[in-house]
């Protein structure tokens, strides 16, 4: 699985320094580790530190961003006075149990944004983080890039490790600093809120407020609760599912009929592909749901009108294969016949022409 990226900025910086005003905290190394004079691997280290010993901090941590992955550090001073940065991965907080290997190893999307792919919805996570084609469109005085919107568009992702929780969003951020872990419990005594604009999420959070964490693992997904209030659905996915969804949220063509979906742990699955619908020029399908008649083979085209369960239609040619709403079919060009009708009853006029996604036939 490889490493990715959790920056609290949206645009790439090679060294990030964020600081809290915070209690004073003590960590204990968990392996042998370098404590270097900068937040670079094996960059000028000031010395080795063996597992056991015990280091504090001043809350400043630092993060040290590659391509393709992200090491983040801690400024740390030993019981000697000596000072440096250390690999959060080498050390936790003292007298306290380790962030869960799976929460730390994971591939961790919010299931929404698979939700959205799968349904072939943007909607779905503008629903949830708000529109951010609007946003960015309309020009904030805080945007100083004229950037398609599509270009500040991410998934979001959860990153957990012993000292704290990210969860980054297109255009916030949601940073929790940890001072105890215990089992399945986070307890969050600081954190930092960054955005250009909030979302129900990160509305959650009152400053000053200290919270309590808790996850629960149902196979590949992960349900997070924030004071025993369900807070949101992340689902660990692979490398292929994760490069589709981001050609999806980026605008790109996407190809999701090989991937493999994540699974609840009795091994159901949310976003198994229905298989297409065989067609023959000429034939009369049936509606099996509303169904919108539009101008061209494409979600993005002019709808034409909407047709009700039951409306019939010729098929007069087949077009390009789909995958919409989990289910794998072609559009298909056809011909209103007598008597199809629109969700509110009235008559369409028969023989008017359109496509229409030859899933929802039969």
């Amino acid at each position: 699985m490889k490493k990715k990226k959790f920056s609290l900025f949206f645009l790439a910086i090679t060294t990030m320094f964020f600081t809290f005003a915070s209690p004073y905290i003590e960590y204990e190394v968990i392996s042998e580790a370098e404590l270097t004079q900068n937040p670079i691997p094996h960059y000028r280290v000031i010395k080795i530190l063996q597992k056991g010993e015990i280091l504090n901090n001043n809350s400043e941590f630092l993060s040290w961003n590659e391509k393709e992955y992200g090491i983040h550090f801690i400024k740390a001073y030993t019981d000697k006075g000596e000072s440096g940065c250390i690999n959060i991965e080498d050390i936790k907080i003292k007298n306290s149990a380790v962030a869960d290997e799976r929460l730390k190893n994971g591939n961790w999307i919010a299931k929404y944004c698979i939700d959205s792919i799968y349904k072939n919805d943007i909607n779905i996570i503008f629903e949830n983080e708000g529109n951010i084609k609007k946003y960015v469109e309309g020009r904030p005085v805080e945007l100083d890039h004229d950037w398609p919107w599509q270009d500040y568009m991410d998934l979001t992702r959860l990153y957990v490790n012993n000292l704290y929780i990210n969860i980054s969003f297109s255009i916030n951020n949601y940073l929790g600093i940890f001072n105890g872990i215990e089992d399945k419990i986070y307890h969050l005594y600081d954190y930092s809120v960054w955005n250009y604009t909030k979302n129900k999420y990160t509305n959650q959070f009152k400053e000053n407020e200290r919270h309590i964490l808790t996850c629960s693992f149902d196979g590949d997904y992960l349900n997070v609760f924030i004071d025993d209030d369900f807070f949101m659905t992340f689902v660990n996915v692979d490398n292929n599912l994760e490069d589709e969804c981001i050609k999806f949220i980026k605008g790109k063509t996407y190809n999701i009929s090989k991937v493999i979906w994540p699974r609840h742990a009795d091994g159901s699955c949310d976003y198994e592909l229905t298989q297409k619908t065989s067609f023959t020029l000429e034939s009369i399908m049936t509606v099996k749901e509303n169904l919108k008649l539009r101008s061209e083979e494409a979600t993005s085209s002019e709808g034409l009108t909407v047709m009700s369960e039951g409306s019939k239609v010729q098929i007069l040619e087949i077009g390009k294969s789909d995958i919409i709403g989990g289910i794998k079919s072609n559009w298909v060009k056809v011909k209103i016949q007598k008597g199809s009708r629109t969700p509110e009853g009235h008559l369409i006029r028969p023989g008017l022409i359109g496509w229409c996604y030859g899933g929802y036939l039969k």
